[in-house]
């Protein structure tokens, strides 16, 4: 994507963003900020944690076994953006995983956009579903890199970027919807992960010159 005409500004569309500084430090994230385990399942929560953070003085940290879900209406049209903070530690092990849905229903039906797992020193893009990924970059430990991705669903295009490099560009679905209904936090026996600093915003609301 490349030399955008904003046609209106985010702030008309309206904004999400969770930098997790709201929370008390220690506490569990279900039930804080709209924040649900997937599927409602109890029991797979993560924690607001000081150990480290972008912004001060918390962030998300996924444990083994977390899956947090954020749930979108009506974000849909135009451009946007989903960004991320994410620290990996060096001595990770099992997988993290930072994934955006199209659809988004507990208990399903689901459709996936954007799969990135943070895991044995690679990031990579696993796709959605019914498409593949096919990117991969080496991974920055023990220091925030942001996550970015971009989206465009108009042309239903997406580009997926890490501290700054390209890591994918696909479709954002073959077999859904051009909508952002969910962001969903993962831990597929993962240790310690952090994210920071979440954020979905509206950047166009119609057509734009490139």
């Amino acid at each position: 994507f490349s030399c955008m005409v904003v046609f209106a500004s985010g702030a008309a569309l309206g904004q999400w963003s969770d930098d997790f500084d709201s929370y008390a430090s220690g506490s569990t994230i279900v039930g804080q900020g709209n924040w649900i385990g997937w599927d409602q399942t109890p029991g797979i929560d993560a924690d607001v944690s000081d150990d480290v953070a972008f912004s001060d003085p918390n962030s998300l940290r996924l444990r083994t076994d977390s899956d947090m879900v954020q749930r979108f209406q009506d974000y849909k049209g135009g451009v946007w953006v989903v960004r991320s903070q994410t620290y990996i530690p060096s001595d990770h092990t099992g997988e993290s995983w930072f994934i955006l849905l199209n659809k988004y229903v507990a208990g399903g039906p689901n459709d996936w956009s954007t799969q990135v797992v943070f895991t044995n020193g690679r990031v990579n893009s696993a796709g959605g579903s019914n498409f593949g990924g096919t990117g991969s970059l080496p991974w920055i430990v023990d220091e925030w890199v942001e996550l970015v991705v971009e989206i465009d669903f108009d042309a239903n295009a997406q580009v997926i970027t890490y501290g700054g490099e390209k890591l994918d560009e696909t479709p954002w679905q073959v077999s859904g919807v051009n909508e952002i209904q969910a962001i969903d936090i993962y831990s597929a026996n993962g240790s310690f992960a952090y994210f920071d600093d979440v954020s979905v915003t509206p950047v166009t609301t119609g057509p734009r010159a490139v």
